[in-house]
């Protein structure tokens, strides 16, 4: 053992007040402090001494620290130029100094060290000769400092990505504290707000004429111990206002029974004007179709007298002066009865169209199977006639207007009578089944609503499944009126009547094949 050596320790013998043996100091500091001590030689640049912490802590004794030249072998290579950095403050400066670094570990691995260092000899100039490190093992406080920043972090990811940020009022201390969202929904970088923000400077920033409105809203969720909500415009210095919405509560705050408020702001000026704009679309749409609908009942009803008028001298017409006209006369005249036979159809169904489109009220729980039947002794002959057999399946009690409900399925049998095929027996089927949770999410439909499905299935001609969304607009027809005689206002009219009822309609077919209406309805409006 060198001369240095033993002067190192008979300090340490000093130090920790036992003189009697090299083995008992040792066993003192080891016992005295859970962590690792070790003595650097400025001269000769390694370490003079380690205790037993240094080898249960990082697996090296003290004669494989013997061989080592500088710190390259104990600290960890991305921590060795601060330490460099601290032995040459050791070097300059006296007192203690206080640093983090990771030392490596036998094994592999490194672990995080809080030391403390200090000089422990000096040579007659005053030249540092051996500097006393005693390092404390925070590993599990970087981790956990690690796991915050982490934490704080995501936080902040959050509060950009959802739009809000978050704050705490101490009403005791009137210190308000903003996190990093609150900057951003405010447009203020750090360097433009007050070091320490106050409640009072906050209040400021909203519009003077909601200010008392917002601080009455935050004092008494104070005194009454409850959440509040309040929407505000906050006008920062420079920049253009902002419509915030601000949301806490109170919480206990210290062990004297005071309460402090946290909460959330968020920034609803983009909503709020899209919703200002969705709204005044749906005012402009809403306002276009009451005039088209007003329009076209108007119009229709109008119409009905001049043709009317046609309608009777035509056919006054052609019994007075039967024997006068001439055959090709005669065909002319009957083309003119047959137009306005024709319009006066296409007037009658857009009344009604109209008519639907007003009438969206006079709901009533109604049997759909009472209704069916009603649809049935109504069409009761041309049923009859066309040699068509209507199944009825058992079917729900629904709350709908008793006459847009015969129309609905009035119009879906007569439309498989009419396009039924007549190479076999017509066959119409109506069944229903309550909607699943699954088929509900499929048709974006409230899950806490009861739907069914109604499904009036025929084998008629069918159509091309690439129509099934133009049978239900206006006026859509997909033959001649020659072959298939209506206005084409059928299908539209069951659409108007489902939306109305809150559902819809749609349809399945395949052409020779049949086809396949589905009535989707809440049981409740």
């Amino acid at each position: 053992m060198g001369k240095s050596e033993n002067n190192d320790l008979h300090f340490l013998r000093v130090l920790f007040g036992d003189a009697e043996a090299e083995t008992d100091a040792r066993e003192r500091l080891a016992g005295a402090f859970p962590g690792i001590i070790y003595i650097y030689d400025t001269a000769e640049k390694k370490l003079r001494y380690t205790n037993p912490g240094f080898t249960s802590i990082l697996g090296f004794t003290q004669e494989e620290v013997q061989g080592w030249n500088d710190f390259g072998d104990l600290v960890y290579k991305e921590d060795l130029d601060l330490v460099q950095t601290e032995i040459e403050r050791f070097l300059k400066e006296d007192g203690q100094h206080s640093f983090n670094c990771r030392l490596n570990k036998k094994e592999g691995d490194w672990t995080y060290f809080r030391t403390k260092g200090t000089v422990l000899r000096k040579d007659d100039a005053g030249k540092p000769l051996s500097l006393l490190f005693v390092a404390e093992d925070i590993s599990k406080e970087m981790a956990r400092e690690k796991e915050l920043l982490e934490t704080r972090s995501l936080l902040s990811d959050t509060e950009e990505l959802l739009g809000y940020g978050q704050f705490s009022w101490n009403s005791a201390t009137n210190e308000f504290v903003w996190s990093e969202g609150m900057y951003r929904i405010f447009g203020y970088a750090k360097e433009m707000v007050p070091e320490k923000l106050t409640y009072d400077w906050f209040l400021s920033q909203v519009n003077s004429e909601e200010r008392t409105m917002v601080d009455s809203a935050m004092k008494n969720a104070l005194l009454q111990g409850t959440p509040f909500e309040v929407e505000c415009t906050v006008e920062p210095q420079g920049l253009l206002p902002r419509l915030i919405v601000i949301q806490g509560k109170p919480v206990p705050s210290g062990s004297n029974g005071a309460l402090k408020l946290i909460g959330i702001t968020r920034d609803i000026t983009e909503s709020r004007i899209r919703e200002k704009e969705r709204e005044r679309m749906i005012r402009d749409l809403h306002r276009s179709n009451l005039e088209l609908e007003e329009f076209a009942y108007v119009a229709s009803h109008d119409l009905q007298e001049p043709l009317r008028k046609i309608s009777t001298f035509s056919e006054r017409l052609r019994t007075r002066a039967a024997e006068e006209l001439s055959p090709e006369s005669a065909i002319y005249l009957n083309r003119i009865l047959a137009s306005t036979a024709n319009m006066r159809q296409l007037i009658d169904n857009l009344l009604e169209f109209s008519r639907v489109s007003r009438n969206q009220s006079d709901f009533q729980r109604i049997s759909m199977n009472d209704i069916l039947e009603e649809v049935r002794n109504e069409f009761e002959l041309s049923i009859e006639e066309a040699g068509v057999t209507l199944q009825v399946d058992p079917l729900p009690e629904l709350e709908m207007n008793p006459t847009h409900a015969r129309r609905l399925f009035g119009n879906l049998v007569n439309n498989a009578i009419k396009f039924r095929r007549h190479d076999e027996p017509g066959f119409v089927k109506v069944a229903a089944s309550k909607l699943s949770k699954a088929e509900l999410e499929h048709f974006h439909l409230p899950p806490n609503k009861t739907y069914f499905s109604i499904q009036v299935e025929d084998n008629g001609i069918g159509f091309e499944e690439e129509y099934a969304n133009r049978i239900f607009q206006i006026f859509q027809r997909l033959h001649g009126k020659a072959e298939y005689p209506g206005s084409g206002l059928g299908l539209a009219i069951c659409k108007k009547i489902a939306e109305n009822h809150g559902g819809f309609i749609y349809a399945e077919s395949t052409p020779g094949r049949g086809s396949r209406f589905f009535i989707i309805l809440p049981e409740q409006q």
